[in-house]
Protein backbone atom coordinates (compact mmCIF):
# COMPACT_ATOMS: atom_id res chain seq x y z
CA UNK A 1 0.00 0.00 0.00
CA UNK A 2 1.35 3.82 -1.00
CA UNK A 3 1.92 5.51 2.08
CA UNK A 4 2.38 8.83 -0.05
CA UNK A 5 4.98 11.16 0.49
CA UNK A 6 6.86 11.87 3.97
CA UNK A 7 5.48 14.18 6.41
CA UNK A 8 7.25 17.43 5.57
CA UNK A 9 6.05 21.17 5.67
CA UNK A 10 6.33 21.62 2.41
CA UNK A 11 3.06 19.96 2.17
CA UNK A 12 2.02 23.36 3.96
CA UNK A 13 4.12 25.09 0.98
CA UNK A 14 1.91 23.67 -1.47
CA UNK A 15 -1.35 23.70 0.07
CA UNK A 16 -1.38 27.46 0.82
CA UNK A 17 -0.03 27.67 -3.55
CA UNK A 18 -2.73 25.89 -4.37
CA UNK A 19 -5.34 27.70 -2.47
CA UNK A 20 -4.15 30.90 -3.64
CA UNK A 21 -4.51 29.79 -7.17
CA UNK A 22 -7.96 27.54 -6.68
CA UNK A 23 -9.37 30.98 -5.00
CA UNK A 24 -8.86 33.47 -8.00
CA UNK A 25 -9.36 31.41 -10.16
CA UNK A 26 -12.98 30.46 -8.66
CA UNK A 27 -13.79 33.75 -7.47
CA UNK A 28 -13.25 35.28 -11.32
CA UNK A 29 -16.06 33.20 -12.37
CA UNK A 30 -18.48 35.47 -10.37
CA UNK A 31 -16.64 38.28 -9.09
CA UNK A 32 -16.88 39.79 -12.57
CA UNK A 33 -20.90 40.25 -12.38
CA UNK A 34 -20.93 42.94 -10.06
CA UNK A 35 -18.96 45.07 -12.69
CA UNK A 36 -20.92 44.59 -15.34
CA UNK A 37 -23.14 47.77 -14.94
CA UNK A 38 -19.69 49.56 -14.98
CA UNK A 39 -18.45 47.74 -17.95
CA UNK A 40 -21.73 48.80 -20.03
CA UNK A 41 -21.06 52.34 -19.21
CA UNK A 42 -17.84 52.39 -19.47
CA UNK A 43 -17.21 51.02 -23.06
CA UNK A 44 -20.47 51.80 -24.42
CA UNK A 45 -21.12 48.35 -25.10
CA UNK A 46 -24.89 46.07 -25.81
CA UNK A 47 -25.75 43.68 -23.14
CA UNK A 48 -25.58 40.90 -25.48
CA UNK A 49 -21.88 41.90 -25.50
CA UNK A 50 -21.00 41.88 -22.23
CA UNK A 51 -22.64 38.72 -20.81
CA UNK A 52 -19.70 37.22 -23.01
CA UNK A 53 -17.15 38.84 -20.25
CA UNK A 54 -18.54 36.09 -17.77
CA UNK A 55 -19.34 33.46 -20.36
CA UNK A 56 -16.17 33.11 -22.36
CA UNK A 57 -14.53 32.75 -18.84
CA UNK A 58 -16.73 29.77 -18.02
CA UNK A 59 -17.02 28.20 -21.16
CA UNK A 60 -13.14 28.29 -21.54
CA UNK A 61 -12.45 26.94 -18.22
CA UNK A 62 -15.18 23.78 -18.67
CA UNK A 63 -14.49 22.83 -22.18
CA UNK A 64 -10.74 22.81 -21.04
CA UNK A 65 -10.45 21.36 -17.63
CA UNK A 66 -10.34 17.62 -19.05
CA UNK A 67 -7.59 18.90 -21.41
CA UNK A 68 -5.50 20.29 -19.01
CA UNK A 69 -5.70 17.56 -16.60
CA UNK A 70 -4.30 15.24 -19.13
CA UNK A 71 -1.63 17.26 -19.54
CA UNK A 72 -0.50 17.79 -16.43
CA UNK A 73 -0.12 13.94 -17.05
CA UNK A 74 1.97 14.15 -19.78
CA UNK A 75 3.90 17.09 -18.95
CA UNK A 76 3.83 17.11 -14.74
CA UNK A 77 1.61 18.66 -12.36
CA UNK A 78 3.61 21.38 -11.40
CA UNK A 79 4.24 22.22 -14.81
CA UNK A 80 1.17 23.11 -15.92
CA UNK A 81 0.17 24.74 -12.53
CA UNK A 82 3.17 27.13 -12.54
CA UNK A 83 1.97 28.20 -16.60
CA UNK A 84 -1.43 28.28 -15.47
CA UNK A 85 -0.94 30.35 -12.54
CA UNK A 86 1.18 33.02 -15.49
CA UNK A 87 -1.16 32.76 -18.14
CA UNK A 88 -4.04 33.47 -15.24
CA UNK A 89 -1.74 36.44 -13.92
CA UNK A 90 -0.83 37.55 -17.43
CA UNK A 91 -5.12 37.49 -18.34
CA UNK A 92 -5.71 39.38 -15.20
CA UNK A 93 -3.51 42.29 -16.16
CA UNK A 94 -4.68 42.16 -20.04
CA UNK A 95 -8.31 42.61 -18.62
CA UNK A 96 -7.09 45.14 -16.31
CA UNK A 97 -5.60 47.17 -19.32
CA UNK A 98 -8.68 46.40 -21.77
CA UNK A 99 -9.85 49.42 -23.87
CA UNK A 100 -13.16 48.30 -25.02
CA UNK A 101 -15.38 45.06 -24.38
CA UNK A 102 -13.96 42.83 -27.65
CA UNK A 103 -10.47 43.06 -25.90
CA UNK A 104 -12.21 42.10 -22.85
CA UNK A 105 -13.60 39.31 -23.84
CA UNK A 106 -10.62 38.17 -25.84
CA UNK A 107 -8.45 38.81 -22.02
CA UNK A 108 -10.91 36.61 -20.21
CA UNK A 109 -10.81 33.69 -22.32
CA UNK A 110 -6.99 34.23 -22.24
CA UNK A 111 -7.51 33.92 -18.26
CA UNK A 112 -9.94 31.15 -18.44
CA UNK A 113 -7.31 29.13 -20.03
CA UNK A 114 -4.65 29.84 -17.46
CA UNK A 115 -7.76 28.85 -14.86
CA UNK A 116 -8.49 25.77 -16.46
CA UNK A 117 -4.93 24.46 -15.58
CA UNK A 118 -5.15 25.88 -12.20
CA UNK A 119 -8.37 23.99 -11.11
CA UNK A 120 -7.03 20.29 -12.64
CA UNK A 121 -4.19 20.37 -11.01
CA UNK A 122 -5.41 21.50 -7.55
CA UNK A 123 -6.69 18.17 -6.38
CA UNK A 124 -3.41 16.43 -8.03
CA UNK A 125 -1.06 18.36 -6.07
CA UNK A 126 -2.71 18.06 -2.85
CA UNK A 127 -2.69 13.93 -3.10
CA UNK A 128 0.69 14.46 -4.27
CA UNK A 129 1.56 16.59 -1.32
CA UNK A 130 0.34 15.35 1.23
CA UNK A 131 0.52 11.45 2.95
CA UNK A 132 -2.53 8.95 2.41
CA UNK A 133 -3.82 10.07 6.12
CA UNK A 134 -3.85 13.19 5.58
CA UNK A 135 -5.29 13.51 1.83
CA UNK A 136 -8.73 13.71 2.67
CA UNK A 137 -8.40 15.98 5.34
CA UNK A 138 -6.32 18.50 2.71
CA UNK A 139 -8.85 18.27 0.56
CA UNK A 140 -11.58 18.67 2.51
CA UNK A 141 -9.93 21.94 3.79
CA UNK A 142 -9.45 22.98 0.10
CA UNK A 143 -12.75 22.88 -0.10
CA UNK A 144 -13.34 25.01 2.96
CA UNK A 145 -11.41 27.56 1.91
CA UNK A 146 -12.65 28.03 -1.26
CA UNK A 147 -16.03 28.02 0.24
CA UNK A 148 -14.97 30.73 2.88
CA UNK A 149 -13.01 33.17 0.50
CA UNK A 150 -15.76 32.80 -2.27
CA UNK A 151 -17.92 33.90 0.80
CA UNK A 152 -16.58 36.64 1.40
CA UNK A 153 -15.97 37.80 -2.31
CA UNK A 154 -19.42 37.75 -1.99
CA UNK A 155 -19.28 40.62 0.48
CA UNK A 156 -17.16 42.10 -1.46
CA UNK A 157 -18.95 42.30 -4.47
CA UNK A 158 -22.76 43.52 -2.18
CA UNK A 159 -20.32 46.74 -1.60
CA UNK A 160 -18.95 49.13 -3.47
CA UNK A 161 -15.03 48.23 -2.80
CA UNK A 162 -15.05 46.87 -6.36
CA UNK A 163 -15.92 50.00 -7.54
CA UNK A 164 -13.22 51.55 -5.52
CA UNK A 165 -10.83 49.51 -6.70
CA UNK A 166 -11.71 49.33 -10.45
CA UNK A 167 -11.56 53.44 -10.39
CA UNK A 168 -7.86 52.90 -8.91
CA UNK A 169 -7.01 50.67 -11.48
CA UNK A 170 -8.22 52.79 -14.80
CA UNK A 171 -6.51 56.09 -12.91
CA UNK A 172 -3.23 53.99 -12.66
CA UNK A 173 -3.05 53.23 -16.37
CA UNK A 174 -1.72 55.60 -18.70
CA UNK A 175 -4.20 57.21 -21.14
CA UNK A 176 -7.28 56.53 -18.93
CA UNK A 177 -9.57 58.01 -15.93
CA UNK A 178 -12.36 57.15 -14.00
CA UNK A 179 -15.65 58.00 -15.43
CA UNK A 180 -17.15 60.40 -13.82
CA UNK A 181 -20.31 58.72 -12.87
CA UNK A 182 -18.47 56.21 -10.66
CA UNK A 183 -16.61 58.92 -8.87
CA UNK A 184 -20.01 60.37 -7.57
CA UNK A 185 -21.46 56.85 -6.79
CA UNK A 186 -18.02 56.02 -4.35
CA UNK A 187 -17.93 59.27 -2.71
CA UNK A 188 -19.19 59.16 0.95
CA UNK A 189 -22.06 60.52 1.89
CA UNK A 190 -22.88 62.02 5.65
CA UNK A 191 -26.11 59.92 6.83
CA UNK A 192 -29.55 61.18 6.82
CA UNK A 193 -30.61 63.37 9.89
Amino acid sequence: MDSGPPNSPNKWIVFALVAVGIFMSTLDGSIVNVALPSILADFHAPLGTVQWVVLIYLLVVTSLLLSMGRLSDLRGRRWVYIRGLALFTAGSLLCAASPGAGWLIGARAFQGVGAAMLMACTPALLVAGFPVEERGRALGMMGAVVEVLVDEGQQVKKGTLLARLDDDRRAALPGTHPPAHRAQTTQRRPPAA
